[in-house]
This record gives structure tokens, sequence and C-alpha cells, in this order.
């Protein structure tokens, strides 16, 4: 290994964070919270669903699955009884960029935790008895997206605002690209993707980072560095704000704004985190006030961030009778208008940035949480959610020019879920 740096964070807490790159070009960062009982691992393999062939589309999920479930040398039962025995927490998912392996141990148990998920990696059980059953239950996956308004409301946003662009396929894939996934197919896609280049671990919580990458080396240390040139990655096309409505047997009516957001800097992203926040996240947003407490017309609203590293998504959604969801959305437009047109106030500069650094704070004390974080700022070109020295260097001035370039609101566009009465 060699040593790549050493960062102090937050030296109040006393808190440590090394980086290491072992020689076959995996990226290892850990860092120790004195304040944790317990370590928190991800093994991010950073591959997702817009780096597949579209004619196979959901096949870095359905390796996820393969891959978490079994091993050439446990059955799905044995890798969960050897987790168990080291009282050992386990997750796996997929996102459109990245394929994440997570746990949650105790120091103790952390070299054969990285052992073992080290071998369900790099041998995993591919078979085809083993592809039938979990293409069944990816199948049974998407028909629960499907019955799921916001899941299909998102869906469809995507597919306006990224046209024919990879980040606009679903991660799970259609029934019709499932099919088509054959054994060698999830072969070649693992050989090409599960290397040394495209392996970042972070390790966050009760650890002493030498001892943590000395465990990663071991267990990780036999991985191939690069087989063979990666595809390359290419941001989306800005597409005119469209609208869409979608007819479903439901009780209410769904309305979902998006807009796609260009590559930022750290500190575009923390303007624009902040405007977020003071629009529509929390109960003391303008739109939440407006909307749900003034106006008595939702349960919930919310507007929401999704980072990828080339671009973003800007969201709010909102659910509503079908008679008011016309004034919902006139209500919606108005205050994407003001925050547009007047900017935000010095005071809510002051509590949106106050919100956030302590949001921030509560994510570097949860390990699990930490480790994603690590994950988000290591990348390259990746997009960390905000920083602490980003919000403070924010000015009123540059919130409200970030305002009035991405919050006009003809520049959004709208799906609609009607009840088919109403449609």
């Amino acid at each position: 290994m060699r040593r790549r740096s050493v960062t102090l964070t937050l030296p109040p807490a006393g808190r440590l964070r090394q980086r290491w790159e072992l020689p076959n070009g995996i990226r290892i960062i850990a860092e120790h919270i004195p304040s944790a009982y317990s370590v928190a691992l991800g093994v991010w393999v950073l591959a997702g669903s817009r780096d597949e062939d579209p004619s196979f589309n959901g096949l870095a999920h359905l390796l996820e699955h393969l891959v978490a479930g079994y091993s050439q040398r446990h059955t799905s039962r044995q890798l969960a009884f050897a987790f168990e025995r080291l009282g050992t927490e386990v997750n796996a998912y997929t996102t459109k960029e990245a394929v994440c392996y997570s746990a949650q141990t105790l120091r103790p148990h952390v070299p054969q935790v990285m052992k073992l998920i080290a071998t369900q990696l790099m041998h995993p059980r591919l078979t085809k008895h083993l592809l039938e059953r979990e293409r069944r239950v990816i199948a049974e996956e998407i028909l629960t997206y499907a019955d799921d308004p916001e899941e299909v409301l998102y869906e469809q946003a995507e597919t306006l605002l990224l046209g024919n662009h990879p980040l606009g396929m679903p991660i799970a894939g259609t029934p019709e690209s499932l099919q088509r996934i054959a054994l060698e197919d999830v072969a070649t896609f693992h050989s090409r993707f599960y290397v040394g280049e495209r392996i970042l671990v972070t390790i966050a919580g009760d650890v002493v980072p030498e001892e943590a990458a000395t465990a990663v080396a071991y267990a990780f240390g036999n991985i191939p560095q690069l087989r063979e040139p990666l595809p390359p990655r290419f941001p989306p096309a800005p597409q005119p704000a469209q609208e869409r409505t979608l007819q479903r047997p439901l009780h209410q009516a769904h309305i979902l704004f998006a807009r796609l957001l260009p590559k930022m800097s750290p500190n575009e992203r923390s303007a624009v985190t902040l405007l977020n926040f003071l629009l529509g996240e929390g109960w003391g947003s303008r739109l939440y006030q407006r909307i749900r407490e003034r106006s008595g017309l939702v349960y919930t609203i919310a507007s929401e961030l999704e980072w990828f590293s080339d671009c973003g998504i800007w969201s709010i959604s909102a659910s509503t009778s079908p008679s008011s969801l016309h004034r919902v959305e006139r209500l919606i437009q108005e205050e994407l208008r003001r925050i547009s047109e007047y900017g935000i106030r010095e005071d809510e500069l002051l509590r949106g940035r106050t919100a956030l650094q302590a949001r921030l704070a509560m994510i570097l004390d949860n390990p699990t949480e930490c480790t994603t974080l690590l994950a988000h700022t290591a990348t390259e070109n990746a997009s960390a959610p905000f920083a602490f020295q980003s919000l403070l260097d924010l000015s009123r001035d540059t919130a409200c020019l970030f305002a009035s370039r991405y919050c006009q609101p003809e520049q959004w566009s709208r799906v609609r879920f009607l009840p088919t009465q109403h449609a």
C-alpha cells in the first residue's frame, strides 16, 4: 500500500481520516469516530445502471442480487449464519452509478467480515438456477415499484429530463430487458467492472484506520487491477420543459415538478442545497408552510435533490385530492417564481445554513451515513452533498443568483397522476 494523505476532520472531536491506495487500484478511506461503538463498512463498485448496454438494462442490479446472496463457497443460509455469528448486519443496493455492499459490525470482527465480503464479490455463485430465481425476485420488485405512484412519477420524470441518456434507464431494468440477460452477460459484466480501479472501500466508526486498511489489503489484495478499458460517461443534454399526465385507479392525485441541473462545484452545490432546504425540505420550508400549513391542501409536500457525477435532478412532489390539484400546482409555481425573482432573505440564509450544518454533523455522527458521505466525496467527479466551509462562505447574493438561474417555473417539467375517473 502507498499512503495517499492524512486529513484532520473536525479537530475538536479528535477525528482522524486516512486514505490509501492498494497496488491493484483499490482506494481505501477510513475515519475514526471516537464516540462510536461499532464499525460501518462500505464496499463500492463504481459501475451502475448507466454503465449497462441498454438491451440488458438491469444487469448491474441483477448481479448485485447474486453477489449479495451467495458465493462459490457459501449458500445463502451459510452466509447469513456466518455474518450473524460475527454480530454483523449486511445490506446491498444498486444506484445508477455504483453498487454498494455494506456491513456494520464490531471492531474485532472487521477482518473476518472483510474476508466474507471479498469472497462474495470475487467468487460469486453464477448458475442458471440462481439466475432464474433472482430474475423472478426482481420481476416482483419491478411490480412493487409499478404499484407505487411516487416511483412511477419519478421514473416518468427521468424520461422527460434525460431522454435516451443512460441515466434515464431504470435501475432494476424492465421485464423485457431482464428476460434478455443470460448467464454469460452477468459473468462478462462482473469480469469487466469488479476490478481494483472500480472499487472503493470506506470505513468509519470504532476503528484504527491502519488496522482497517490492513484488513482490506489482506482481503482484497488479489483482485485484478483492470481487465479492459471502461466505457466513457457523458452528461445528458438539457431537454425542454414538458408535461405528462397519467391515469390510475387511485384515491389521490399526484404531481411531480422536476428539472435537470448541470454539473456543479462543491460551492455551487451548497447554494442549491440551501435553496432546496428553504423551498421544500422540512416543516419550515416555503412550500410546506404555504400549501400544507396555511392552505391545508396536502398532507405532505417536499422538494429533494439527487446528484450524479455529471448532473443532478431537483424535484418537488405532492399528493392531494383531484379537486385541489390545479390549485396546488399553481401555488408551487408561485413559490418558484417568488424565489427566482426575489431570492431569499438574510434570516432564511442563516436558518438554512445552521440547519444544514447540523445535518452534516449528524451524518458524521452516524458511522453508516459517514461511509456513504466518504464515498461521495472521494469518488472522482462525485457530488458531495455539502460541506461546513462552503456553507459558511455562501452569501445571500450567491444564493439569490442561483435561485434566479434555476427556480424559474417555466424550466420545470411536470408529471401528474390522476385517478381514472378524474382524468
